[in-house]
């Protein structure tokens, strides 16, 4: 099994330190709302997208650490469902409660 023709070990010895120290940055910045938060996450991503071999020699929690950065600066937020018990009528009414005298 070969390499293709771009890989380039020396340079990927290189950049991968690099990255990582802007990752810790990076993680640093999120948690002290640093102002420059989005111009490291910029520079993550442009080195990451420049070297994309460099991902798989990331340990899980810096990738981690770069998705997050990601959905803070979407200001994107996972929460669960608000789930209401029971059916309402357009009233506001359970049906449970409705009569005959609200039909």
């Amino acid at each position: 099994m070969s390499l293709p023709n771009d890989a380039n070990i020396e340079a990927l010895e290189v950049v991968v330190p690099r990255i990582q120290e802007r990752i810790a940055y990076l993680e640093q910045a999120m948690k002290q709302a640093i102002p420059d938060f989005p111009n490291v996450l910029r520079e993550v991503h442009n080195a990451l997208k420049e070297y994309p071999d460099s991902v798989h020699l990331l340990e899980p929690a810096e990738r981690a650490t770069v998705v997050q950065a990601c959905a803070q600066q979407a200001a994107i937020s996972v929460a669960a469902a608000n789930k209401k018990t029971g059916r309402s009528t357009a009233s506001g009414k359970k049906l449970k409660d409705v009569n005959e005298d609200d039909i």
